[in-house]
């Protein structure tokens, strides 16, 4: 019965598809899984990409906008040309997600954290009343 339900992954076209671009060399685009907690003094992003590269992991903010992009490599085994994948669920390739965030956020304190494949984002709020903005005053 095992075998029927595997064999049926393999008449998936979607499946199909992926394992087509994997035997060509092309790159996946993926969506991590993520959530965001928002706290009095700030937000919090946690995404799971355990394999993601260091050197590609890419965190930035920008007008409301939180960008985190990164690349996953291949599955660090080489693969032959007569290779034929059993069962693949595992993804790689490139990931890129835009997460709107209302309100101000002192981007000055911003940190990030990666542990155990874990990311986490942490931006404090800018709270009313505690921080200011120096305006320059131009002399004439």
């Amino acid at each position: 019965m095992g075998e029927k339900k595997i064999n049926s992954i393999f008449n998936d076209p979607l499946m199909f598809n992926i394992m087509e671009m994997m035997g060509e060399g092309k790159s996946l685009v993926w969506k991590p899984i993520f959530d965001i907690i928002e706290f009095s003094d700030k937000f919090v992003v946690v995404l799971e990409i355990p394999g993601v590269d260091k050197d590609s992991l890419n965190v930035a903010y920008s007008n409301k906008i939180l960008t985190i992009s990164g690349y996953k490599k291949d599955f660090n085994i080489d693969v032959e040309d007569n290779v034929k994948y059993v069962w693949l669920e595992r993804i790689c390739g490139e990931f890129s997600l835009e997460i709107e965030l209302e309100g101000g956020i002192n981007i000055k304190e911003a940190k990030a954290e990666y542990l155990n494949g874990v990311l986490k984002v942490f931006l404090p709020k800018i709270i009313e009343g505690k921080e200011i903005h120096k305006i320059p005053v131009q002399w004439k």
